[in-house]
């Protein structure tokens, strides 16, 4: 058992559960990364608004994943207004956690919950956070986050646009969670016949590796 008694413990008890959630996602098992947030976000309290911000936002994934609409949205409108307050550099695990990675986030469980109008606007808080000076790593997540969201609003095209862009950089990085998030686009694309998807899932084929590291993010 992990027994921790300060506000830096606590945050350290959340990251390493951040972790965890990560690990029971791409295994598949979005239930026990709902439980693992709700768990570390019950230890941390009110303390250290950035992780508060972040396992929310992993909560509202997850939920959202499990098809829980409810707990999703109320999940990523309290990081919405936590991440108001945010410190991201007040610890080095959420120092990732910048405008552009948390609306991704936004992005992802709006997009999965069907809420369109909330969708776009954080699709546009992505693209306006996206400068040219943006880490690689970075953006191998967010423009599989965007590819996503279009798939679900229902235009392939930009989502094969998006797709192909966070392909390049995670390529090029070779970033586990890039690969975890093309794993999901693949897989959303897999309906649709339309021939840029098909070319793009090809494409995907030949360049995903067949294992890759664990990723902390």
């Amino acid at each position: 058992m992990i027994t921790l008694h300060s506000d830096s413990g606590g945050s350290e008890f959340g990251r390493r559960l951040g972790v965890s959630i990560h690990a029971s996602s791409t295994g598949g098992n979005h239930a026990a990364g709902v439980r693992l947030a709700s768990s570390a976000l019950e230890r941390l309290g009110n303390n250290d608004p950035a992780t508060r911000a972040w396992l929310l936002a992993r909560k509202g994934e997850e939920s959202a994943l499990l098809g829980d609409r409810k707990t999703a949205l109320e999940a990523i409108r309290e990081a919405e207004d936590t991440y108001l307050e945010a410190n991201i550099t007040a610890r080095p695990w959420t120092c990732f956690l910048d405008p552009a990675r948390f609306a991704s986030m936004c992005l992802s469980v709006y997009s999965r919950v069907r809420e369109e109008d909330r969708a776009l606007e954080a699709s546009r808080r992505v693209a306006a956070f996206m400068g040219p000076n943006v880490e690689t790593k970075k953006l191998c997540v967010v423009q599989a986050d965007m590819a996503l969201a279009h798939i679900r609003l229902g235009d392939v095209s930009e989502a094969v646009k998006y797709a192909r862009s966070s392909l390049e950089a995670t390529t090029a990085m070779a970033a586990p969670l890039g690969w975890d998030r093309l794993d999901q686009v693949v897989d959303e694309l897999s309906s649709t016949k339309v021939p840029t998807a098909s070319q793009f899932r090809k494409e995907y084929a030949a360049s995903r590796p067949k294992t890759e590291p664990p990723s902390l993010l």
